[in-house]
């Protein structure tokens, strides 16, 4: 017996999931009504409020700019890329650290003006990562050595922080994006996901997603491959790279 995931007779499939970081709501509104324009629906994550906090334990000092879901002129344009197919997913509440409560009221405006989304994308250093950074290894050597690479801790998974959302996150968001590759074929190099790690009870489950230049990952010789492979990329992105200063998108 041959298990297929590919629904119909289609040999393939390419999906985006687009960050917010650095953008701006028309350089947003210039990608997304070319979006809608070719039919081709992406994953959007937002954040809703302005930070309160920076983003890291010990902070980082930056400020990534983007527009906003409390705002109402980029809330009403986010709602009509919903009725389009469009999804519409949290990156955190904000750009910063965000407390249970925060992340409750993300996750609940979110359901109030859309639809839950399965989906949620961890920002960064933000404290209420779960099992992120060092955390992200099993084993003790492994979870040594990244502590070495990187300072930063996220609480996100420790029931006596305030950042602790683990129970929220279990209840509410099914798929959390983790390891992330250079080849189109995210499914041959992630061929378990989604998965569920049982040493990190409260994600359901993780997929990993691919990074890249989307004319280079796009290729004919790619998508020849990666229908040959029957094969699914999960392509990460920051689409709003793909827009010149005067709103313009390149004919490439």
């Amino acid at each position: 017996m041959k298990l297929s995931w590919l629904p119909g007779s289609y040999m393939a499939a390419v999906s985006i999931t687009d960050d917010p970081d650095d953008s701006s709501f028309p350089k947003l509104k210039a990608v997304y009504d070319f979006l809608m324009e070719i039919d081709f629906p992406v994953t959007r994550a937002m954040w809703v409020y302005p930070k309160t906090e920076y983003s890291g334990t010990p902070p980082i000092k930056n400020d990534p700019t983007a527009p906003l879901l409390n705002d109402p002129e980029c809330l009403q344009y986010c709602k009509k890329l919903h009725s389009k197919g469009f999804e519409i997913c949290l990156h955190g509440a904000s750009s910063g650290n965000n407390d249970r409560k925060r992340t409750l009221d993300a996750l609940n405006f979110l359901e109030e003006h859309f639809e839950p989304s399965p989906i949620f994308i961890c920002h960064s250093k933000n404290a209420e990562n779960l099992y992120w950074d060092a955390n992200t290894a099993n084993s003790p050597v492994e979870k040594m050595l990244l502590q070495l690479y990187t300072k930063n801790r996220c609480f996100g998974e420790i029931p006596d922080s305030r950042y602790f959302w683990g129970d929220i996150c279990r209840e509410k968001i099914n798929y959390i994006r983790l390891y992330r590759t250079r080849s189109l074929n995210t499914l041959a190099f992630n061929p378990s996901m989604p998965y569920h790690d049982f040493s990190k009870p409260f994600v359901n489950y993780w997929f990993s997603a691919t990074k890249g230049y989307i004319p280079k990952l796009l290729s004919e010789k790619n998508l020849d491959e990666l229908c040959s492979e029957n094969g699914a990329g999960i392509l990460y992105q920051y689409m709003h790279k793909y827009v010149n200063d005067d709103l313009a998108i390149p004919k490439q």
